[in-house]
């Protein structure tokens, strides 16, 4: 798609002087700060003047400042290689990506749209699969999926929503506009770098958004929290919400920690959880306590031993069990990766207009406009486009998909967007850190290790 050319915003200072960036060239990438966008409000133009205003040592300065707020902190990630796990501070950027409200509102309407078909496919693949026999999309691209889970088939997940929280990875090209590089529907993880990140930017650069209308993101763990009652079993009056984690080798266990906190529920590891007669409970000091709702951050395979792979010692045995009896709610629900494949990923334009009837973008005054990064679409004929990426990786959006209470209103649409301010180099949130003094022991049984007792009363 082609398009004008942006234009770059000249700033002034109070005198009517030009302020320009010396030696600042975005080439031929669309600039979010420098570019010219209607709807800003003037706030382009202000906190360029601000970051103009203040000496390049005084940048250092605070950036620095900020990066050991992060450190003190402990607000890290981890990076894999093949020998070594090395803890790294978030990525710290002075200088903001600034979104207009109109814009803001195009990928709100977007994401929104595609969220609403996931659910859809992922409820017609695990039930009558009329995509696949309809040819929309090769039913080997689904049967073939190594996250695919027969288990599934047919399972009764309430409201049809099978994923409440998915990541959904946006480039710009060069003209500015959005497309959709990439979809998480497993365990998406990153979140909690963006509400960390505003936390630095405004400890820093106090000065710098003054008298901006600039939308909050505090709200994030009480928004998740309520979405996750949403989803408990209808008879529960007051449910009670868990994080599922890995444990402490694994490289989001600081975002684990997060969010239990933002959301004020207990963070649990597989072996504080028990189930009886198909019921979840936590084991507490005061004894065993009822879990409702299970905002898993542990991958499909490891959920479940007696489901799943038998040497896990990650998982809760008889949870999908339970699952299965509508005791307890799991978001996501188990089997979401397949939707977030790449090769499947091509075959989105035609997911969405096959369940929606819309076009991506037909949405809101057709303003959800999302198109696909690039990718090879197989064709009848065996042919295939050829694959690109356009533009750079800017950001992550995180939606809740909080269905209503009522069955016939289950098409319920994702509530809440939130930005992920650079890109993370970790494996799936997923998988735990492999140790050599520990692989030992992972083939023995689940049901052979000892119960720890926890407090996990608030």
């Amino acid at each position: 798609m082609s398009g004008p050319k942006p234009r770059t915003t000249e700033v002034f200072d109070a005198d009517g002087r030009p302020l320009p960036l010396p030696g600042y060239d975005p080439g031929g990438f669309f600039c979010e700060l420098t570019t010219e966008r209607p709807g800003d409000g003037g706030a382009l133009a202000t906190v360029l003047r601000r970051l103009a205003a203040l000496p390049v040592e005084e940048l250092r300065r605070r950036a620095a400042s900020a990066e050991r707020d992060l450190f003190n902190l402990g607000i890290t990630f981890t990076v894999y290689s093949e020998a070594t796990a090395i803890d790294r501070i978030l990525p710290f950027d002075i200088v903001p990506r600034v979104l207009t409200a109109g814009e803001w509102r195009t990928l709100e309407a977007g994401v929104k749209q595609r969220v609403a078909a996931l659910n859809l496919f992922l409820q017609d693949i695990y039930n009558g699969q009329k995509i696949l026999k309809d040819g929309v999309v090769p039913a080997d691209l689904v049967h073939g999926n190594p996250n695919y889970r027969p288990e599934m088939q047919g399972f009764p997940v309430p409201f049809g929503s099978y994923v409440h929280i998915c990541g959904i990875d946006i480039v710009r090209d060069e003209h500015g506009r959005f497309r959709v590089l990439e979809d998480n529907a497993r365990t998406p993880s990153g979140v909690s770098y963006v509400i960390e990140n505003r936390h630095a930017m405004l400890r820093a650069f106090p000065d710098l958004m003054q008298g901006i209308r600039l939308r909050p993101v505090d709200g994030y763990g009480l928004r998740l929290q309520e979405a996750m009652c949403a989803i408990a079993p209808p008879a529960v009056a007051d449910p009670q919400v868990v994080l599922l984690s890995p444990g402490i080798y694994n490289s989001a266990f600081f975002e684990h920690v997060f969010l239990a906190r933002e959301m004020g529920v207990p963070l649990v590891e597989g072996a504080d959880l028990t189930v009886e007669n198909d019921r979840v409970f936590m084991r507490t000091t005061a004894g065993l306590a009822p879990v409702h709702t299970i905002y898993r951050r542990i991958d499909d395979t490891f959920l479940d031993p007696t489901v799943f792979r038998p040497d896990s010692l990650l998982g809760v045995p008889g949870l999908i069990a339970a699952w299965r009896k509508g005791n307890v709610a799991l978001a996501n629900a188990v089997g979401t990766g397949v939707a977030d494949d790449k090769a499947l990923y091509a075959y989105m334009p035609r997911i969405i207009r096959y369940y929606l009837a819309e076009d991506p973008g037909d949405r809101e005054r057709r303003d959800a406009d999302l198109p696909r990064a690039g990718g090879a679409c197989r064709h009848a004929g065996g042919a295939s486009q050829p694959r690109h990426q356009a533009g750079r990786r800017i950001r992550w959006l995180w939606h809740h998909h909080r269905p209503a209470r009522d069955p016939g209103r289950a098409r319920g649409l994702p509530r809440e967007a939130a930005r992920q301010p650079g890109e993370l180099d970790q494996p799936a949130d997923d998988q735990p850190l492999r140790r050599p003094d520990l692989d030992a022991g992972r083939a023995s049984a689940a049901a052979s290790r000892p119960p720890p007792l926890r407090d996990h009363r608030p």
